[in-house]
């Protein structure tokens, strides 16, 4: 082997491994960005996760607030519809309890 086949040896390997670090190099960059992105989607998932229980425990609040509101409504229905019944209460007392239940 003389200086020409051992310079040429030389140079088509060191060209071989440099194209392969470059095609390593840019794997392993395509790799670290989808674990990046990866990364990315998890805690926005996790956010979302969070809100959708947050809004849920919200939404559960508001129904029992409405469930105790109706109580609350129908019990003042049924006290009303009470006091409407008692023969000694004035008719004009009568014509006001009926006027503040529709406007």
């Amino acid at each position: 082997m003389d200086m020409d086949d051992l310079s040429s040896w030389f140079d088509s390997n060191y060209q071989n491994d440099s194209q392969k670090f470059i095609e390593k190099n840019s794997l392993l960059q395509s790799l670290k960005d989808k674990i990046i992105s990866s990364d990315k989607i998890m805690k926005l998932l996790q956010t979302k996760t969070n809100e959708s229980a947050f809004l849920k425990k919200k939404l559960q609040n508001l129904a029992e607030c409405l469930k105790q509101k109706e109580r609350t409504s129908q019990e003042l229905r049924s006290q009303v519809n009470n006091l409407l019944k008692v023969p000694e209460l004035n008719k004009k007392v009568k014509q006001t309890i009926l006027y503040l239940l529709f406007f």
